[in-house]
């Protein structure tokens, strides 16, 4: 196989999105001992990647999103030349648009242009204007879900022959013996996720509130972009004893918390992949989600779905799942469901990918 450079810029240093999707991605191939792959990524995040010895690793000082574009568009190109790259694999939706059909590119969603609100509005002009070039110029696409696939092709329409879909994989962690400093006292509820308005943490918190007395929900991602009204949500449904947040939190922890609540809960809108869905199931972790987007796709016969956009019909899945019966169910065919997706099946469609198109 010829030199391939991975774009890895949009490495933010948690194990969230996209940022799992890369690192896992990146751990495959150093198992599989490929000495042509050359990794460009965020140099504050270096130490990341310390034991990735079969990997080369360029560090490049990303200081923001506007440096981050500047460092893609301008300086990626030049290195690619130095280094003789055949092709550059962008992770991050986005790619250095000057190298034209040099580029593959890995499209997670367009969830921008179905909900501008889930981002800022310079972030939402850089991406309407950057994925739907990424998407045009380059040479092929790796969607994450056939939905993503389906919303490109019907948005963009690049051609059906340029897009594969290949699925994210799993890990699964050795739980924690004893969780300390989280302050949980009842039977809870769980998401995962930055807290963002695409992930309809609103809808989440009303649809819970009238379980609040009973239970707890435990909210588990990093404060994102328009966190600041998830407070009074919470105040104003009198929930401020039975919501916990814990920010970021280590594999095991998360394992955990996985292994020991009631259900994942997971309302977003829209997702590419939705990963927590299958980190959940092999964890025996009942699953209720959206009835949206990828979800039916990922999850299959092994959720319970309600409509994101009503508060009671999420109400009346948390719910349901609360029931023996149910949960039993869930849990088998949940098991059953994630043996469909694997990170070393991901790497090895990914590779074939590249031998595919740069030949």
């Amino acid at each position: 196989m010829s030199c391939i450079g991975i774009n890895a810029l949009c490495y933010t240093g948690h194990k969230a999105g996209i940022s799992t999707y890369l690192y896992n991605l990146l751990n495959q191939y150093n198992k599989k001992q490929t000495n042509k792959i050359i990794v460009f990524i965020p140099s504050r995040y270096k130490s990341d990647f310390s034991q990735f010895n079969n990997l080369r690793f360029i560090n490049l000082p990303i200081k923001n999103l506007a440096f981050r574009i500047m460092v893609e568009q301008f300086v990626i190109p030049v290195l690619f030349i130095f280094y003789n790259i055949k092709k550059l694999h962008s992770v991050g939706n986005v790619v250095p648009l000057i190298l034209g059909k040099r580029n593959i590119v890995t499209v997670h969603d367009i969830y921008f242009i179905h909900n501008p609100k889930r981002f800022s509005f310079l972030k939402n002009i850089y991406l309407l204007i950057f994925v739907r070039k990424s998407i045009k110029i380059s040479e092929h696409i790796i969607t994450v879900s056939n939905e993503t696939k389906l919303d490109i092709l019907k948005k963009y329409d690049p051609g059906i022959e340029k897009i594969s879909v290949i699925y994210e994989g799993y890990t699964k962690s050795e739980p924690v013996k004893k969780l300390t400093n989280i302050g949980i006292k009842s039977q809870y509820f769980l998401f995962v996720g930055t807290i963002e308005p695409g992930k309809n943490i609103e809808g989440l918190l009303k649809g819970f509130a009238p379980l609040g007395k009973k239970y707890e929900l435990v909210i588990v991602g990093k404060k994102g972009w328009g966190y600041q009204k998830i407070p009074e949500i919470i105040r104003s449904h009198c929930i401020e004893n039975s919501v916990i947040f814990t920010g970021y939190v280590s594999d095991s922890v998360l394992a955990t918390l996985y292994k020991n609540s009631i259900s994942l809960i997971l309302p977003s809108f829209h997702e590419g992949f939705g990963l927590p869905i299958i980190e959940a199931m092999s964890y025996g972790c009942p699953v209720c989600c959206s009835n949206t987007s990828c979800f039916p796709e990922i999850a299959a016969d092994a959720a319970l779905y309600f409509d994101p956009y009503k508060p009671d019909d999420i109400c009346r899945c948390l719910k349901r799942v609360t029931e023996q019966s149910i949960r039993g169910k869930l849990i088998k065919n949940g098991y059953e469901n994630v043996k469909r997706f694997s990170w070393e099946r991901c790497a090895e469609k990914t590779i074939e990918v590249y031998k595919t198109n740069c030949f």
